[in-house]
């Protein structure tokens, strides 16, 4: 590839990138997280992934919805953060899910004393 050829494919890719970087709004950011996804079957591609992932950082960094989450994921234990997600997303209370409730399904509401667990 001649530099005059290169430097036209660098303008291809800039006019083309241009709509996500810097990434704007949530539709960009969705269609990044996308194409990213399909990028890592190609391994060729890996520059391409290093720039869309750094854009989707900085997109993610500057949200406040994305960095308040963030912030309350990191001060509770990893297992209960992705419970209490799960249940957000799908709108989900304490008592809907039989599981999670106030009684054990399986031991017709019997719950152990905390002086019969282990200390």
């Amino acid at each position: 590839m001649t530099a005059v050829a290169f430097k036209e494919a660098c303008q291809n890719f800039a006019e083309a990138a241009a709509p996500y970087l810097p990434i704007r709004d949530d539709v960009r950011y969705e269609e990044a997280l996308a194409l990213i996804e399909s990028l890592l079957e190609d391994d060729p591609l890996n520059a391409v992934i290093d720039v869309l992932s750094r854009a989707i950082e900085s997109y993610e960094n500057r949200n406040e919805a994305l960095v308040a989450f963030e912030q309350g994921a990191l001060v509770q234990p990893a297992d209960l953060a992705l419970l209490r997600w799960l249940m957000t997303q799908h709108e989900l209370g304490t008592a809907d899910p039989p599981e999670i409730g106030s009684n054990y399904p399986d031991t017709g509401g019997w719950r152990p004393s905390k002086s019969m667990t282990s200390k």
